[in-house]
């Protein structure tokens, strides 16, 4: 008898051991292999779905506005807004992050063939700097002119337009620069305030 009981905490101990092995397989096999894929397959459809969203906001902009056909929304999360008018010519695009804000009674007109970075920032309005900001929104002046820009321009990542600017044809602007002034055609502008490092 001593034998046989012996012999029972034996083979518990191995079943035990391995049913314990294979539950552990089981376990590594959902997380190595089953979580990560269908965290897989979750981001792809997630994917998906906000590509496609996006593609529906952009053919509303086209709507919305006077975007060509051609143009390009390359990446997600471009933006355009205002009452104001925006005309984008066509055979250009614009990367992911940018946001081209025309307020009521102005104007942003891209011509053709336009690069525009990700992250830029195009407005046709702000406040009057000259003046106590220390006040209700509903009381702090703003001023608002066009913008336009011409064909061929290539504006880097992070460019910052402001109110009332003009970018000729074939112009390079740096990344990160800050276009507070007109930019004559065949140049090639970079910094904060954007300056003429050469023509091209």
């Amino acid at each position: 008898m001593a034998r046989t009981v012996r012999d029972g905490w034996r083979v518990l101990r191995e079943e035990g051991v391995v049913s314990l092995l294979r539950k552990t397989g089981r376990l590594l096999v959902d997380v190595v292999i089953a979580v990560p894929l269908f965290r897989w397959f979750l981001g792809s459809v997630g994917q998906v779905l906000f590509r496609a969203r996006n593609q529906q906001r952009y053919a509303t902009y086209q709507k919305e506005y006077d975007i060509d056909e051609s143009f390009v929304f390359a990446k997600p999360r471009t933006v355009l807004t205002g009452r104001g008018e925006i005309s984008v010519g066509g055979g250009g695009h614009v990367g992911g992050g940018s946001l081209f804000e025309a307020a009521e009674g102005t104007r942003i007109t891209i011509g053709e063939f336009a690069r525009i970075g990700n992250n830029v920032r195009i407005y046709t309005s702000n406040n009057v700097p000259d003046q106590n900001l220390n006040a209700p929104n509903s009381e702090i002046q703003k001023w608002s002119a066009d913008v336009d820009i011409g064909d061929g321009v290539w504006l880097g990542d992070n460019v910052l337009v402001t109110p009332g600017t003009s970018i000729g044809d074939n112009v390079v602007v740096g990344a990160n620069a800050v276009v507070t002034s007109d930019i004559p055609a065949d140049s090639i502008f970079a910094g904060v305030p954007a300056k003429k490092i050469c023509d091209k």
